[in-house]
C-alpha cells in the first residue's frame, strides 16, 4: 500500500552560483538570480504494508517527523544560508535531495515502510520529482 502526505513550506532562496560569473549567473538562472520567495509544496510517498493499527503509519508520526527534519528547518527560511547550501545552488532538485536524506534516514527506522517517492512544487508550473528504492 502507499500513502501521501502533502506539507507547504514558505522560503526564500536566489539561484547563485559563487564560483561563477555575475554575467554567467544571469545567464543560466536570468530573474532567478534575484532574492525571491516561494510556497514550496511537498508531498511524501511512503510504502508499506497495512499493521494491526489499519494503518501504513500514523500520518501524525509523519507529521511530527516532517515539522522535525524539515519545517522547522526550512519555512521561513532564506535556503542560501544554510550549511547545506553552502556549495549547492538551492534548486529544487537539490533541495528535494537534501530532505530525500534526512528523510530516509528517519524513515528506515520503522519496520518494512520504504520512501518512495517525494515530490516538491515550486510554483503551479514546476516541480522536481525522485524516485527512492
Amino acid at each position: 500500500m502507499i500513502i501521501t502526505k502533502k506539507f507547504v513550506f514558505h522560503a526564500a532562496h536566489r539561484l547563485w552560483n559563487t564560483s561563477w560569473t555575475s554575467e554567467k549567473n544571469n545567464e543560466i538562472y536570468g530573474r532567478c538570480c534575484n532574492l525571491h520567495g516561494h510556497s514550496y509544496r511537498l508531498t511524501i510517498f511512503l510504502e508499506g504494508r497495512v499493521d494491526e493499527t489499519g494503518m501504513v503509519l500514523n500520518f501524525n508520526t509523519l507529521d511530527a517527523i516532517v515539522e522535525d527534519k524539515i519545517l522547522s528547518r526550512y519555512d521561513h527560511s532564506y535556503l542560501n544560508e544554510l550549511p547545506e547550501f553552502e556549495t549547492k545552488v538551492p534548486t529544487s532538485e537539490n533541495i528535494l535531495k537534501v530532505i530525500a536524506s534526512s528523510l530516509e534516514s528517519e524513515i528506515s527506522k520503522y519496520d518494512e515502510i520504504i520512501l518512495k517517492e517525494l515530490r516538491l512544487k515550486e510554483t503551479a508550473t514546476s516541480e522536481a520529482i525522485i524516485k527512492l528504492n
